[in-house]
């Protein structure tokens, strides 16, 4: 793996148990987030990083008729 900083390289390894915890612990987080901002009013959006910004983002503003 290569740091995108630094460009320093190092080896990863990551075992099954610990893959399977990290994605507890996005779950988690994920679902603290969605409370915190229902709680609040605000709207929530998860989505990828292979979904391009602004059609991301024209999308969502178009949904809630922000814009046309």
């Amino acid at each position: 793996m290569t740091d995108i900083e630094d460009q320093d390289v190092a080896d990863v390894t990551v075992s099954g148990p610990l893959l399977k915890r990290y994605k507890q612990n996005l779950a988690a987080y994920r679902a603290a987030l969605y409370e915190f901002c229902a709680r609040r009013g605000v709207s929530y959006l998860f989505t990828s990083n292979q979904v391009p910004f602004e059609r991301l983002i024209f999308s969502f503003l178009r949904q809630r008729g922000l814009v046309k």
